[in-house]
């Protein structure tokens, strides 16, 4: 919710910069205010539909978050180029300017009830709290350097959400082996043995194993004892190594 709230701030105030840097005059194609408002809007836009893919397809959801924080790099660049342009340095990370603008921050979103206006009222009341960073009669190169720190703000957010979601697909698979795991634990509910029957350990990977019938092949029909962390780990043990040996 950070990343997505910072993303949607720092859309706002690119939009508000871009109207007082650029007009008709001096961008007459308007490709420099369109690339730079292009890029904020796939930031936000980008985080918003991987947080919706995240539940059927990690992969799809760390390709969105990626492509968010390349947009990033992309709109710090632009900003950077600008403050070039114009004769002026990027805030250093003790200067008092850059201190103040992290400062401000964003407060946690919480609601019971009616999530999207409640929402959106609290968009609008963290949106008051950046404002004057970018409006008159703050300094173009001043909101543009205010600008890379909301940038910095939420790469930061991004990075800790890609990693996040790059350790649970690693410990827990993606959606296709989730779905193969949990048809193969319905396919073999039945064969499981009683309770007071102990499951022995995988000798692979340590972890507890299901009983099982051999679908083909010469055991066809007959139990064995395969590993509950298939199709990750294949490891398997003879049926009669229910009461612990091999």
């Amino acid at each position: 919710m950070f990343s997505y709230g910072y993303a949607r701030i720092l859309d706002r105030a690119t939009a508000v910069f871009c109207n007082r840097a650029w007009s008709y005059q001096n961008d007459a194609l308007g490709k420099a205010r369109g690339q730079l408002i292009g890029a904020s809007r796939s930031v936000r836009a980008n985080i918003a539909e991987g947080s919706e893919r995240a539940g059927l397809s990690k992969n799809t959801e760390l390709n969105l978050l990626s492509v968010a924080r390349g947009s990033l790099a992309e709109m710090a660049d632009d900003f950077e180029a600008f403050l070039f342009e114009h004769g002026e340095a990027v805030w250093s990370e003790n200067d008092p300017r850059r201190v103040a603008v992290e400062a401000v921050r964003m407060e946690r979103f919480a609601a019971e009830s009616d999530e999207r206006h409640a929402f959106s009222l609290y968009l609008l009341s963290m949106w008051r709290r950046f404002a004057p960073l970018f409006e008159d009669p703050t300094s173009l190169c001043d909101a543009a350097n205010a600008a890379l720190v909301l940038v910095d703000k939420t790469a930061a957010l991004l990075t800790g959400q890609i990693a996040a979601a790059t350790k649970e697909t690693v410990e827990n698979g993606g959606f296709r082996e989730r779905m193969t795991r949990a048809r193969i634990e319905r396919r073999d509910g039945l064969a499981q043995p009683p309770p007071e029957t102990p499951a022995p350990a995988c000798p692979e990977c340590g972890r507890p194993m299901r009983l099982r019938t051999a679908k083909s092949g010469p055991s066809a029909g007959k139990p064995f004892w395969g590993c509950s962390g298939y199709p990750e780990c294949k490891g398997k043990r003879p049926a009669a190594a229910a009461s612990g040996g091999d």
